[in-house]
């Protein structure tokens, strides 16, 4: 009768027949090996002639194991139930978030891509190297970088409370070691952060999915310094110019202790002293704000992050020098490094500008002979 239902491309029939059929592959699987491998043969050879829909509702009520689950919808072509049910496999490692990559990897764009966008907090969270990869691997596509932007932020937002609390934790145990319960907050609020992430116990989805239980396991965050900084700097390598993905690059610069990436970057992106110096002559410390010298750079909002941290002096005298800044480069690095005040001094091509900053070096110099004795003013000029 299937055979007819084929020949006749009757999917009713064919859909009423197989529903029956898998029942029955699926009453006779616990008793009989050779069960499960012909309901997965029989499955394989009608996935076109059935209705996927019927026949997942089918396999779910039966508990059948996620990565079959998954397997038949993807093949099926229903994307959004093979991701659901993969990402049920193992929720606290990254077996299921393995197997949801390699489903969107391997689906057409056009329909993989909200689900990029719906589950990227979960990917990340329990894979975040893989996810990274896969992202940059679609953006040539058309995968975009700030629809992706909250769920880095949500993710590094948890790295960052998830080491505030380990921190917590560490100083309530070395004040009291009898304070034994001291860290039951912090620890219920990992298996919160946790849940957070997988977006609850149970999700219905859009476009016809089929509801599949997704457990929130705690333990199941993976926390990578790295993945955020490395998807960024590579979709700009590849042409993105949004300003709100180098803004939160640069903000991640900054919370490194290592000023060196955010030098680099800065370098790569920010206007030459001579170009910076013309047009700041012309329009002020705003001219940059709108133009970015064909750079998504906001050196505004960058000169404010890095000056507001405290650290990565060399990057806001860069970022001075960017806006033609000259002598607000020149006043800060005689706070910071005197050599690179006179390095800025005298690679002035202004002899006016020159003359001054020069002068307030000096000045700078007779105030720490005043104030801290030592060498002559002219040895430290």
């Amino acid at each position: 009768k299937m055979r007819v239902g084929k020949n006749n491309n009757d999917k009713m029939s064919c859909t009423m027949i197989g529903a029956w059929l898998t029942e029955l592959y699926l009453h006779e699987r616990d008793s009989s090996p050779a069960a499960k491998q012909a309901l997965t043969q029989f499955l394989s050879q009608n996935v076109h002639t059935m209705d996927a829909k019927t026949i997942m509702k089918i396999l779910t009520s039966h508990d059948v194991n996620a990565t079959d689950c998954a397997a038949y919808a993807a093949v099926s072509g229903d994307i959004t139930t093979a991701v659901n049910a993969a990402l049920r496999v193992a929720p606290d490692t990254q077996d299921g978030v393995v197997e949801a990559l390699r489903i969107l990897n391997e689906a057409p764009f056009e329909l993989a891509e909200s689900l990029y966008y719906k589950y990227a907090s979960t990917l990340l969270a329990r894979a975040p190297v893989l996810a990274g990869k896969s992202f940059l691997s679609r953006y040539t596509h058309g995968l975009s970088p700030a629809r992706l932007l909250p769920s880095f932020m949500f993710y590094e937002r948890l790295r960052r409370d998830r080491k505030r609390a380990n921190q917590v934790a560490a100083a309530a145990k070395g004040k009291n070691p009898f304070a034994l319960n001291a860290t039951e907050g912090v620890e219920e609020s990992k298996t919160l952060e946790s849940v957070d992430v997988t977006t609850g116990s149970r999700d219905t989805f859009g476009g016809g999915g089929v509801e599949v239980q997704i457990m929130a396991q705690a333990g199941s965050f993976v926390d990578d310094p790295s993945v955020s900084i490395k998807y960024f700097e590579g979709v700009i390598k590849l042409g993105c110019r949004s300003s709100a993905i180098y803004s939160f690059l640069v903000s991640l610069y900054v919370e490194s202790a290592d000023e060196e990436p955010l030098y680099k970057f800065l370098s790569a992106h920010v206007p030459s002293a001579s170009v910076a110096s013309e047009v700041s002559r012309k329009a002020g410390l705003g001219a940059f704000a709108g133009e970015e010298i064909s750079s998504g750079l906001d050196m505004s909002y960058a000169l404010r992050t890095v000056l507001a941290s405290g650290r990565h002096f060399r990057s806001a005298i860069k970022l001075y020098m960017g806006f033609g800044m000259r002598q607000q480069a020149v006043e800060l690095a005689l706070k910071v490094d005197p050599s690179l005040a006179r390095e800025l001094a005298q690679d002035s091509v202004e002899l006016e500008e020159r003359k001054r900053l020069w002068l307030m070096i000096a000045r700078s110099a007779a105030s720490e002979i005043v104030h801290g004795g030592g060498g002559g003013v002219v040895s430290k000029v």
